[in-house]
């Protein structure tokens, strides 16, 4: 019988279009990915990733989020425009 794998579903929310906070973010979420034990890595935005205030994110109509989280190797992102 095999061992069974080990997921880990790493998750964010909210970061309203801030590219400031987008190389620690990545540099915390590859940590947790390499973690010893972890065989399956699922990486999810919940929302709320880009804001009408921000202007990569008005200009894109919230695709530039979607561009970012796709280099970060998310699998999955919920990309809706808030309202500034």
């Amino acid at each position: 019988m095999e061992a069974p794998l080990t997921l880990r579903i790493l998750y964010t929310y909210n970061i309203r279009g801030n590219l400031a906070w987008l190389p620690r973010l990545y540099t915390a979420l590859e940590a947790h990915s390499h973690s010893e034990g972890i065989d399956r890595v699922i990486k999810v935005d919940l929302g709320d990733s880009c804001a009408g205030d921000v202007w990569h994110c008005a200009e894109t109509e919230g695709r530039s989020a979607l561009l970012a989280l796709d280099a970060m190797g998310f699998t999955a992102a919920r990309v809706s425009l808030s309202p500034a």
